[in-house]
């Protein structure tokens, strides 16, 4: 499968630029935070929240009836991370996390990458 291509940087026309960050949820991901998801932590979290949330939270475009089957940072990981000096225990924070179906998370996680 073809790589994506890089996108410029919203913010200055760059592509790869540093001073602004990652540009793509993956580029975001493989900055760090990406092996958090590949961790006994993140399952165990990951199953409770889902447990917790049995529908979508977000309901942006299923209206909270639909099953949730991902879960989503409500303020983006890295975000919340820098809140709470650094720490990256803080990425399993349940306070931060909520199920939602794979449409509204979608819908969510495209709409913070136009920002």
């Amino acid at each position: 499968m073809p790589k994506r291509a890089l996108r410029p940087c919203k913010r200055c026309g760059r592509l790869r630029c540093e001073e602004h960050g990652p540009d793509t949820q993956r580029e975001r991901r493989e900055g760090g935070l990406r092996r958090l998801y590949s961790t006994a932590a993140w399952e165990r979290t990951r199953g409770y929240v889902l447990r917790r949330d049995p529908l979508c939270k977000i309901r942006a475009l299923c209206g909270g009836l639909a099953d949730s089957v991902e879960v989503d940072h409500v303020v983006r990981a890295e975000t919340w991370i820098e809140r709470h000096d650094g720490d990256q225990s803080h990425f399993y924070d349940t306070e931060n996390l909520q199920g939602a179906c794979h449409r509204c998370h979608s819908h969510k996680t495209a709409l913070e990458m136009e920002r």
